[in-house]
This record gives structure tokens, C-alpha cells and sequence, in this order.
């Protein structure tokens, strides 16, 4: 019987790092090397009931040996057809429960789909539902449908973008990047523009800037804290920890947060709220407003993405704009630049930022 030891060639069978040079792996390859039919393995990874028939060594031994391999159904469908689907997978994490709600969501996929439209590709919506679990959500955005992915903030230890890499699917990340060199990306320089941001409310005179931040799996929501402790650090002012939280880009947490630091004594409650995103100053603004504070004279207040509500706040949001269409254009570009070419490019474009100052933002209370 054939055991992972007695074959050893198939580790270095695929050295080529070109897309469409290595050579696939098949179901044949999985039966090979796992001792079994290729009916067996088809059974097995096929899932649903047909793999009850086979024993728990079998189904281990045969997903173990796919598992080594990086086996997945798309090398399969690509080795058969040999044709281009002419679709492109769009990968979201499943925090983003209403994407007709999230403007900057809404700004991607305008941007990509139509790039796509005009180069003749079709768009599928993918939700990833755990990023930390490469094994089990790979093989479903990578079965054949999709000629590649455009994967939208994945978490910054997350598995997926390497399975990705070894599974040779052309892909582009949006709102991340990865140390591989041959991991193409989109994105911003979130530290630079949230330094920006929070120097200017710091040359106002506050001295008390609370933080509402997105989670820390997040490479966004990192490189913005950091501008934010770089701004600080620039102008020697200390960063109160409890002033700090890291909740997610949410309307709910400027909402619940707000109330939380608004029941400070008021010489340690913050003169200044620095939102992470939009949505979350929006829900801030609503519960300083109901609590009796004034925007700006009050409390100041800033958000991060320029989406369309932040315009129509009273006063008008201070933010940070993003090119979310031009993201989302420049995303499709680089991926199917790859898909044409079949190899990596490995080209990582900064959009620029723009800092908007508009009317929530003035010297704390007193000054």
C-alpha cells in the first residue's frame, strides 16, 4: 500500500512559480499516492453520502494525501476544459451582512464590475465565512467557476492568501498585502491618512482623542491605530488606553461606545472621538447629540471613508476619502492582467487619500 513516505516526488513534482506551468493535480495523482481507486477519492471528496461507505481510515488517508498534494477541484476543471470561464469571484467577509448598507463595500464592487462588464467577464459574490479556514473555504471559491479572485480584506493571519498561493489561483488583495512576492494588492496608505487626520484635530488643542477602531485581524484597522499613536507620539502627547477600543467598523459600536466613554468623570472623558470609519462616527454623532453635546463646541468628532452620509451630517463629517470605485478598478485590472498573462505580477498599487475637513472638528471646550 502506497504511504506519504513512499512518495516523496510528489513535494517538488510543481516548482514552477508561473501560473499555468505547473503541472495540475489529479484525482488520479490523490489515488496514487493514497493507495486507493480514483472512484475512491472521487467518492470521498465529493462529500454527502457516498463517503459513509468508506471506512475513517480510508476518508483519512485520501484527504490527508489530497491535503499534501493541495489537490483542488479547479486544478481538475482547468486540466479538463483547458478554457477560460470568463468569470471573475469577488470574496467578502461575512461581517458585511447588508451589502446594499455599506457604501464602501457598494464602491469596490462598482468599480470591479465595471471593469469586468467592459472586458467581457461575468462577476460572481463569494462570502467567506471563516478566513482562518483555508482547507475547507479554498476549494469553494477555487471549483472551476471563477478564472480568479479579487479577495476583499482578508484577515491579516489568515491561511487563505497562502492556500491561494500553493493552489497557483491568480487573486489580487484588496485592503491587505502579503509578504509573498508574487501577492498582487490594492490599497491605501491607512497609517499616513489617519495621521494626518489626527494631527489635525491634535493642533486644535485636544489632548484627549478617543480611538474607535476596527478589529486588530484587520490590516486596516492596525495601520490606522498606528497613525493614530504616530500623531500622538509626534506631538508628545500621551494615549490614554481606556480611551482605546478596537470593536470593528460598525454603526452599533459608535453607538454603544460613545455612551461608554460620555460617562467618564468629565476631566477624563475625551474632547475628541476618532472613528475608524464613517459608519461608526455616524452612530457616535447620534448619541452625542441625544446626550445634550454640542459638535464641534463640545465634543469633535472625525470619521474615515467619505461615504455619502458623511456630507449630510449637521455640521458635515470630517473624514478621510477613499477612491473605493478606483479600488475596485484597479483590483479587476491587476487580476485580469494575471489571468492573461498566466503568470504572477505581483504589483501592489497605493491609491491616494484626501484629507476632507469639513465641520465637526474645533478647539476642545474652553480653549
Amino acid at each position: 500500500m502506497t504511504t506519504e513516505n513512499s512518495n516523496p516526488s510528489y513535494a517538488g513534482d510543481l516548482p514552477d512559480r508561473s501560473l499555468g506551468r505547473k503541472r495540475n493535480v489529479t484525482l488520479k495523482d490523490v489515488a496514487a499516492h493514497a493507495g486507493v481507486s480514483k472512484m475512491t477519492v472521487s467518492m470521498i471528496l465529493g462529500g454527502g453520502s457516498q463517503s459513509d461507505r468508506f471506512s475513517q481510515e480510508t476518508r483519512l488517508k485520501v484527504q490527508n494525501s489530497a491535503r499534501m498534494l493541495k489537490y483542488h477541484p479547479s486544478a481538475v476543471a482547468q486540466a479538463l476544459t483547458r478554457r477560460r470561464m470568463n468569470t471573475v469571484g469577488i470574496v467578502l467577509s461575512q461581517q458585511f451582512t447588508s451589502l446594499l448598507d455599506d457604501p464602501y463595500i457598494c464602491g469596490l464592487l462598482d468599480g470591479a464590475m465595471a471593469v469586468n462588464a467592459a472586458r467581457g467577464q461575468n462577476t460572481t459574490v463569494f462570502t467567506a465565512h471563516v478566513w482562518h479556514d483555508a482547507e475547507r473555504s479554498v476549494p469553494l471559491f477555487c471549483d472551476g467557476r471563477t478564472d480568479g479572485l479579487i479577495m476583499i480584506s482578508p484577515a491579516i493571519d489568515s491561511d487563505v492568501v497562502q492556500s491561494l498561493l500553493d493552489a497557483e489561483v491568480p487573486f489580487v488583495l484588496v485592503h491587505n498585502e502579503d509578504p509573498d512576492p508574487r501577492a498582487a494588492s490594492v490599497s491605501i496608505d491607512n497609517k499616513t491618512a489617519m495621521k494626518a487626520l489626527v494631527t489635525h484635530v491634535l493642533e486644535h488643542g485636544h489632548t484627549r482623542l478617543a480611538f474607535l477602531g476596527g478589529f486588530p485581524q484587520s490590516r486596516s484597522a492596525t495601520d490606522r491605530y498606528a497613525g493614530y499613536c504616530e500623531a500622538h507620539a509626534l506631538l508628545h502627547i500621551p494615549i490614554n488606553p481606556q480611551l482605546v477600543s478596537s470593536l470593528g467598523y460598525h454603526y452599533d459600536v459608535g453607538v454603544s461606545e460613545t455612551r461608554r466613554l460620555m460617562a467618564m468623570p468629565r476631566e477624563a472623558a475625551p474632547t475628541a472621538l476618532i472613528c475608524g470609519c464613517d459608519k461608526t462616527a455616524l452612530g457616535a454623532a447620534k448619541v452625542l447629540k441625544e446626550l445634550g453635546f454640542r459638535i464641534p463646541q463640545d465634543v469633535s468628532i472625525t470619521g474615515f471613508d467619505d461615504i455619502p452620509d458623511a456630507a449630510l451630517l449637521a455640521p458635515g463629517l470630517t473624514t478621510v476619502r477613499l477612491p473605493m470605485k478606483q479600488m475596485g478598478e484597479t483590483a479587476a485590472n491587476l487580476l485580469l492582467e494575471q489571468i492573461d498573462r498566466q503568470e504572477w505580477t505581483g504589483r501592489r498599487e497605493i491609491l491616494p487619500t484626501e484629507l476632507v475637513l469639513r465641520g465637526t472638528v474645533g478647539p476642545p471646550s474652553g480653549k
